[in-house]
């Protein structure tokens, strides 16, 4: 067996009944999808992560975890002590929500989450057909150029199912 590995810029998003992208996008900014890209921030920025799935299919038992860059940390809202100003984390499908209108304010596509000091890891038990959209967000920590691993999706017990985003580098500055 060989195995090799890609530096990470350099690693493509790969689809195999899953498609997974994430963005980096100021807190503060209100826009949606006009809301800038960003490939670096300054020292003590809050950055809102969004991370989104589409599923061509109806998917079952899903795994999907997105890895932080080494310079940030993650902002935990449901702490008393974090402030709340763009910290909200969302997991709010999109409108082709098969649910009414009035119930969809509460329903999560997740069954769980998990903040890890390394990443964020997402869990649901099925998710149905559609685009499905989860934002946190990150301060940035520590100076420097860091590699951000790709935002990986599969299913738990069908392996072969499975998608992940563009590998990227993210720059800190003071």
């Amino acid at each position: 067996h060989l195995k090799t590995y890609l530096p990470v810029p350099d690693v493509k998003a790969l689809d195999r009944g899953i498609q997974v992208r994430r963005r980096y996008v100021a807190a503060d900014c209100s826009e949606g999808l006009k809301c800038a890209e960003l490939k670096q921030g300054k020292l003590g920025d809050v950055v809102r992560v969004e991370v989104s799935l589409i599923a061509p299919n109806n998917l079952y038992y899903v795994q999907l975890e997105d890895m932080l860059p080494a310079g940030a940390e993650l902002v935990d809202s449901a702490l008393a002590t974090t402030s709340q100003l763009g910290t909200s984390n969302t997991g709010l499908r999109n409108s082709q929500s098969s649910f009414p209108s009035p119930y969809r304010w509460w329903w999560n596509w997740y069954s769980r989450s998990e903040l890890r000091d390394d990443r964020i890891a997402l869990f649901a038990r099925y998710v149905p057909k559609g685009a499905y959209d989860y934002s946190y967000t990150i301060r940035l920590t520590t100076p420097g150029q860091f590699n951000v691993i790709p935002t990986f999706a599969s299913e738990q017990y069908f392996p072969e199912v499975f998608g992940r985003g563009d590998g990227a580098l993210f720059t800190v500055t003071r």
